[in-house]
């Protein structure tokens, strides 16, 4: 599973702050080094969180009566269904 490092992570909070500062609409009444840092903490949230739950599903996936090899197609549509399945039920996710 590919992750992003944690400089990308910066960047990425980084363009946030400047898209938001640079939009008419939106008044940004933190100090952007403040706002970075807590996107950057929300990012490193979701990340830690999507770790987990894809650690869980492939506990599942391993604890399978009818063993699908890691990485084939039909593990992969399951890896998916399940991780859709397990976001609906804990109601970060709708279709």
């Amino acid at each position: 599973m590919s992750r992003i490092s944690r400089a990308k992570m910066r960047r990425l909070a980084h363009v946030i702050v400047q898209a938001l500062a640079a939009a008419p609409e939106v008044q940004v009444r933190t100090e952007r080094g403040q706002l970075e840092w807590d996107i950057f903490t929300w990012i490193e949230q979701i990340m830690a969180f999507d770790d987990r739950l894809s650690q869980r599903i492939r506990e599942k996936l391993r604890r399978m009566h009818r063993r699908v090899p890691e990485g084939s197609s039909e593990w992969q549509i399951l890896f998916r269904k399940m991780y859709d399945e397990e976001l609906q039920a804990i109601g970060k996710y709708r279709k």
